[in-house]
């Protein structure tokens, strides 16, 4: 969220734009009540309406289900598709500014402001480090396989330039040195079913949620192999 503004993203091919602003409509509500002296008083009371949205911009060019959307900085957003491209779009152009094509969907992206960074997950069991800002040579600058079923989530650290968190359906979640592609620096144990979500947006506390109904909190600093249940 940038502000009051949000962003969502949908299998309809899209992603959107919200202005999250709360407006408050007053009307009078009139509550009757007996004084001490036992005549009828009245009360003014103000009360909220609810209000219908629309989007703010919506942006349209993926053509298959848009599996995630970031902000890259306050006029800049990444999106991932499972039509294998991300885009990166100018909000003040309100289109496309670059454009990256893998050969497989992609499931999630996360952008680190720290280190200029994408990394991806994959149906295909990969996690892939892509540079966007390169224009000379591969665009993929590392390829990491350690789970072994679909990745379907993954995040950088929101303190550290090298750390990321990956989330699979073969019931795992692991912590990665971007550095290091041969193998994770931890597994992260503890659920018994798919993962579905991984989120580090505090840095003492990795966040993942799964098929088996539970929300798993894990140490950051010790990267332990006890969570928590939530």
């Amino acid at each position: 969220m940038i502000g009051a503004t949000f962003v969502s993203c949908s299998q309809d091919q899209t992603a959107m734009l919200w202005n999250g602003m709360l407006k408050i409509t007053q009307s009078i509500v009139f509550t009757l009540h007996d004084d001490d002296n036992g005549s009828r008083q009245s009360k003014k009371a103000r009360s909220e309406s609810g209000k219908t949205r629309t989007p703010i911009m919506t942006l349209q060019g993926h053509r298959e289900c848009v599996s995630s959307v970031q902000w890259m900085d306050q006029t800049t957003l990444l999106t991932s598709s499972w039509d294998h491209t991300m885009k990166i779009w100018d909000l003040n152009l309100e289109g496309v500014k670059s454009e990256i094509t893998g050969n497989k969907s992609f499931f999630d992206a996360s952008y680190s402001k720290l280190n200029g960074l994408i990394i991806t997950a994959s149906p295909d069991k990969n996690l892939r480090l892509y540079d966007p800002r390169s224009n000379q040579g591969a665009i993929v600058k590392n390829t990491y396989l350690g789970h072994s079923q679909w990745v379907q989530s993954v995040t950088w650290a929101p303190h550290d330039e090298f750390m990321f968190l990956s989330g699979s359906y073969d019931n795992q979640v692991k912590l990665w040195d971007h550095r290091s592609p041969k193998a994770p620096l931890y597994d992260l144990l503890g659920h018994d079913d798919k993962v579905l979500d991984v989120d580090w947006s505090n840095p003492k506390f990795m966040v993942s949620g799964g098929s088996d109904n539970t929300v798993r909190i894990f140490k950051s600093k010790k990267a332990v192999n006890k969570p928590s249940d939530v």
